[in-house]
């Protein structure tokens, strides 16, 4: 067949091809509807543009943006890596800790034994409290309501909790936290006059936790999964399985160190994993649906959710019922929560007016400024509105809050470990030369040093315990040391191994002449 044949040819075989390949593989032929819908999005345009600038501006290794538009979710967009040490790309899908932003979980919770008359919201926490109640103060324990905890004018402390090893074995009751005997931020207490003002206490919300227990007859967990995410479609929960595990980001703390996955017992301070969409349902439940469905989504009477959103007495026009209450610059208000724990950053925003909303997930300690970067973001670029931000919010995060306590525990580390060393050394020379003999008894100089050590490095280990694969009495506390702590920790352990050693080699006795 002649060349020229072959190009009239030509047109009609790509055609057949690109169909046939079109049936084979449908992605090939045509992007998803919601691909199509991002492409145009002011916002999705906007985010593409700057996300790449903010994430190394800010130094964070990757976020996940979901956008809610009429009540629905829209698209969800992931940008950087999920992990810097193997360049995994982060995905859409990706399951995050969105730590105090799911505080309205534990208020849908309680309003809906509210609803069901089980719980009364103006009633005194004390009345349906069975395994702990709130220490004597000055204050009239009885002004503490359930509408108040709820509201952060409780006038509670503990601003929150941190988390545990995954290797930690057994985990402390809701009982020992609430009293303090594990966590370094001390015992649940009445510290100011309930009702007087707004006091955010991650405490208050651990009360509510016990109370939806005590009241219910079971956990927090099984509760909030039965009565909230099953009506919603949402498969979150709290537990890091092996499946939820494969699907997230390394969280990372303020130095790039790959933190572990903590685990809570605190639930209902928030710490709820969820896909960055999942939890955007969650929120864009709040209004009403892109079919018409009611706000609430019949887990809540919409009018329910219109009191949580309405700002509380004593607030400051600030906080509702586990919503916080902003507006942009023109007054049109939104509802917002941010969250952050060891290793995880997120906030969402939902405009109920606007039918717009947006939820950011980031797995870095540094990612604060980023998270309020896209909401600024999201404000202009989807709804022509400016948010009011202070300056200092958005610069990128240098200070480190336990760096102090590095270069000091890094000099302890190198003293110890020089002491352990020509310990050792010493201890050696002196047995190869015949003036130190091994007996199995040691003696008592001996027994003291050892004693100091351990004596030492216990105090070390129980005032700045980090993670060790042994387990541990509940009375230990445990928080989100810097890592380098570890050293010093180590150097202890040393400094104690080689008394231990040289206790059993004492000095030999010179032989009489």
């Amino acid at each position: 067949m002649p060349i020229k044949q072959y190009r009239r040819l030509r047109l009609p075989v790509l055609v057949l091809a690109f169909l046939v390949g079109s049936a084979a593989f449908p992605g090939i032929a045509a992007a998803p509807a919601s691909d199509k819908a991002v492409s145009v999005d002011p916002f999705a345009l906007a985010l593409d543009e700057k996300m790449p600038g903010l994430l190394t501006k800010y130094d964070v290794p990757g976020a996940v943006v979901a956008y809610i538009q009429d009540g629905a979710v829209a698209w969800t967009k992931a940008y950087g890596v999920a992990d810097r040490r193997t360049g995994r790309p982060l995905r859409p899908e990706a399951v995050f800790n969105f730590a105090s932003a799911a505080k309205a979980l534990t208020a849908w919770g309680v309003m809906r034994l509210v609803e069901t008359g089980k719980i009364e919201l103006d009633a005194p926490a004390e009345r349906y409290l069975k395994r702990w109640h709130l220490p004597p103060s000055e204050f009239d324990p009885n002004e503490v309501t359930v509408r108040r905890l709820l509201s952060h004018t409780a006038g509670l402390t503990v601003n929150g909790y941190a988390g545990y090893d995954p290797r930690r074995r057994p985990l402390p009751t809701l009982k020992q936290v609430l009293e303090g005997q594990n966590q370094i931020s001390g015992a649940v207490r009445l510290a100011w006059k309930p009702g007087d003002g707004y006091h955010y206490s991650g405490g208050g919300y651990t009360i509510l936790q016990m109370i939806i227990e005590d009241v219910t007859g079971e956990s927090y967990a099984d509760y909030i999964r039965r009565e909230v995410l099953a009506p919603l479609g949402l498969s979150g929960g709290w537990e890091w399985t092996a499946a939820r595990l494969s699907a997230a980001p390394t969280p990372y703390g303020f130095r790039h160190d790959a933190l572990p996955f903590y685990r809570f017992v605190t639930l209902g301070i928030g710490n709820y994993l969820d896909r960055v969409d999942g939890f955007a349902r969650f929120i864009a439940a709040a209004g009403p649906g892109p079919g018409g469905e009611p706000a609430g989504r019949g887990v809540l009477r919409p009018e329910t959710l219109l009191w949580m959103m309405t700002p509380q007495p004593g607030t400051n026009k600030y906080y509702g019922l586990g919503y916080a209450t902003e507006a942009f610059d023109n007054g049109t208000p939104y509802i917002t929560h941010g969250g952050h724990s060891s290793g995880w950053c997120s906030i969402y925003a939902l405009a109920l007016s606007l039918r717009s909303g947006v939820v950011v997930a980031a797995a870095s300690d540094k990612a604060e400024p980023l998270k309020l970067s896209v909401l600024e973001l999201w404000a202009e670029a989807a709804l022509g509105r400016h948010i009011a931000l202070d300056p200092k919010w958005l610069e990128p995060t240098t200070e480190d809050p336990f760096g102090f306590f590095i270069a000091p525990a890094l000099i302890l580390a190198g003293v110890l470990g020089v002491i352990a060393a020509l310990t050792a050394w010493r201890l050696m020379a002196q047995v190869r030369a015949g003036r130190r003999r091994l007996r199995l008894g040691p003696g008592a100089t001996s027994l003291g040093a050892i004693v100091l050590w351990l004596f030492a490095g216990g105090l070390w280990i129980y005032f700045f315990y980090t993670s060790w694969p042994f387990p541990l009495p509940p009375t230990v506390p445990e928080a989100s040391w810097p890592p380098e702590l570890g050293w010093t920790t180590a150097a202890f352990m040393a400094c104690a191994l080689v008394s231990i050693v040289r206790a059993f080699f004492p000095k030999t006795k010179p032989a009489k002449s």
